[in-house]
């Protein structure tokens, strides 16, 4: 449960502060900060992809976003794995949770009954889902809002604007949004860094809502309808908050080598990401 909610957690701040390069072929440094350890999120830009190194400080996690056709891939090194994200799969899963909720519900319910030590068995054999908590009434979705701070900060040379983000009454994160017209960006990385702007935007609206179905709320990262290019994203909640900002920009080319999944890695399905 807590890997699974550490990856997406990951995933979700990373892919709010992805954006805002200088020049074709472009490498952006993020410093990212969880508790006490601070590490690296370096992005590389290639006309129609994408590639965030370390999403949110996994060393071993990358996300790769291809425009045509478009899809996110998640990239485990660890494994020499990789997961593809698109639009259809997630409406996919979203379907069959729905369909499954009140099967569940009714497990979950005979699950609570067992001694603790057999409940764990039973939940491990079924992929460590939290049937034990899959409640439909105690998991909705919280209203979530953006208020301008009145606060202007400039990262990397790039001015923006903070935002708090409300999550049911409560601030819980904080953003700074750069105007995409002020970023000196060649039409096709600007066309690229709105698209995958877009493309996450999109995917979190219906990731939160499908997670929330087995009792995982992802962070307040996932917050959609963005109107500018976040440059840093700061966490408000949690015992080890996380925090990113742009800390520099490079051009130049990238060796000329694609960004793509290495060779030899295997592909897993998007369901694996619950195991």
């Amino acid at each position: 449960m807590s890997h699974r909610f550490n990856r997406l957690r990951a995933l979700s701040a990373a892919l709010l502060c992805f954006a805002a390069a200088a020049a074709a072929d472009s490498t952006l440094d993020f410093q990212v900060q969880k508790g006490e350890r601070a590490s690296s999120q370096p992005v590389l830009i290639q006309p129609g992809t994408v590639l965030i190194r370390s999403a949110g400080g996994q060393d071993q996690l990358d996300i790769l976003y291809e425009r045509n056709p478009e899809r996110l891939v998640l990239i485990d090194h660890s494994k020499q794995r990789y997961t593809p994200i698109t639009d259809q799969e997630v409406d996919r899963l979203a379907r069959q949770a729905e369909e499954l909720k009140p099967l569940l519900r009714g497990l979950g319910e005979q699950l609570r009954k067992l001694p603790p030590k057999q409940r764990e068995k039973w939940q491990g054999l079924l992929g460590g889902l939290p049937l034990d908590e899959f409640d439909a009434a105690k998991h909705t979705l919280e209203a979530t809002s953006l208020h301008k701070t009145g606060v202007g900060k400039s990262l990397a040379g790039i001015a923006c604007q903070q935002l708090r983000v409300v999550k049911g009454g409560t601030p819980a994160a904080e953003l700074c949004l750069a105007n995409p017209s002020t970023l000196p960006l060649p039409a096709d990385d600007s066309a690229t860094l709105l698209a995958l702007l877009e493309f996450t935007q999109r995917l979190a609206r219906k990731a939160q809502a499908l997670t929330l179905q087995f009792g995982i709320d992802l962070p307040a990262g996932s917050v959609a309808e963005l109107s500018g290019i976040p440059l840093e994203l700061r966490e408000l909640e949690g015992k080890q908050p996380l925090s990113l900002a742009l800390r520099q920009i490079s051009g130049g080319a990238l060796g000329g080598s694609p960004l793509r999944v290495p060779e030899g890695y295997r592909a897993r399905d998007l369901v694996a990401l619950w195991h």
